[in-house]
């Protein structure tokens, strides 16, 4: 028997000050879990460029570091810790401009 789906529970609470406040709706799990994973490929993808083709994205230092250290890492656990925390660091990043880049 399949689960049932929650309902959100959308109400309208008045603040201190008599202003109106609205629940707001958080992206489910596997939609974030889809965004990491998109992620995270990109970020294999751009430790495979030199640093000089990944110039033109504008990357910061901290992001450009921790491209040039999974590229150096080795397939084990070392890459996969690797590629977590570059994963972490391109989050912030404009993903549309990762994946346009080519």
């Amino acid at each position: 028997m399949a689960k049932k789906r929650k309902q959100t529970f959308g109400w309208v609470a008045e603040g201190v000050e008599g202003e109106v406040r609205e629940l707001v709706e958080r992206p489910n799990r596997s939609a974030i879990k889809r965004h990491r994973a998109r992620v995270a490929q990109q970020a294999e993808r751009l430790a495979q460029l030199s640093p000089a083709q990944r110039a033109p994205l504008g990357l910061d230092e901290a992001q450009e570091e921790a491209l040039r250290a999974l590229a150096r890492a080795s397939k084990s656990t070392d890459r996969r810790r690797k590629l977590l925390h570059a994963t972490r660091l391109l989050l912030d990043a404009d993903l549309d401009a990762l994946e346009a880049f080519r």
